[in-house]
């Protein structure tokens, strides 16, 4: 069956109808028949989309697809009202779906689905390599609607994936631990550093995991891109720790 298509207006309101569901701000049995009233959107549709949010935001599978326009509707405004962390546990069960999803129809690969899912992994990690500790904590944020085109470098997550499977997820250049220090709310998280900056390449290349890639905290990473005419290697700044700490 051919999915329906939403108006920008539709998936705002059955975004801010969903979210409100979420934080417990409003009853399903209502928020389904508002947007029936309001926008003729279909109450059962309205409660997959609801129940497809809330597994996005929970960080669990959702096997009940939903429109792809809708899919990444949600995930913009994931970011914008919940920040980096909650994106992140979003994108995880987005590729769930998707594996759940391509290993039922054969293997079949989802382009589509794979590339906003990249999307947002490119989004995810400007904004964490961009970001200190300190400037995640004092982030000044303002409400104009702005339109921005950009070209990013396309990242692999299954490389990164890779990466921490292999070196954990410490910094190689401090030892910070996220979730030693953190507990569950910092498992799994770290930067992924690369040896030669993905700006300097030219096009398409392939990845040396082991030799390329290594795990660091923001403030590390950013310290190791800190000059403008060249990238720090891990043991200079390693070097530069020590000496500022003797």
């Amino acid at each position: 069956m051919k999915k329906i298509e939403y108006t920008v207006e539709q998936m705002s309101a059955i975004y801010k109808m969903a979210k409100a569901i979420y934080n417990k701000e409003e009853r399903l049995k209502n928020g389904k028949e508002t947007l029936f009233l309001s926008h003729g959107i279909d109450k059962n549709s309205f409660a997959d989309f609801y129940r497809a949010l809330k597994k996005m935001l929970d960080g669990e599978l959702h096997t009940r697809g939903i429109n792809t326009d809708l899919r990444d509707y949600y995930l913009s405004q994931i970011y914008k009202d919940y920040g980096s962390e909650k994106l992140r546990i979003a994108l995880k069960a987005y590729m769930d779906f998707i594996i759940y999803y391509e290993e039922g129809h054969n293997n079949t690969t989802r382009k589509i689905e794979r590339d906003i899912h990249q999307k947002y992994c490119n989004i995810l990690s400007k904004s964490y390599t961009n970001r200190t500790i300190e400037n995640e904590i004092n982030a000044y944020w303002e409400g104009e609607l702005e339109q921005v085109t950009i070209t990013t470098h396309e990242r692999n997550i299954n490389a990164r994936n890779k990466c921490i499977q292999s070196k954990g997820t410490k910094c190689f250049v401090c030892g910070f631990d996220f979730e030693k220090t953190y507990g569950e709310l910092g498992k799994g998280f770290i930067h992924i550093h690369h040896v030669t900056p993905i700006s300097n390449r030219d096009g398409r290349y392939e990845i040396e995991v082991e030799k390329e890639l290594f795990p660091v905290c923001p403030n590390c990473h950013a310290m190791l891109h800190r000059r403008k005419d060249s990238t720090l290697s891990i043991e200079e700044l390693k070097l530069i720790i020590q000496q500022n700490n003797d």
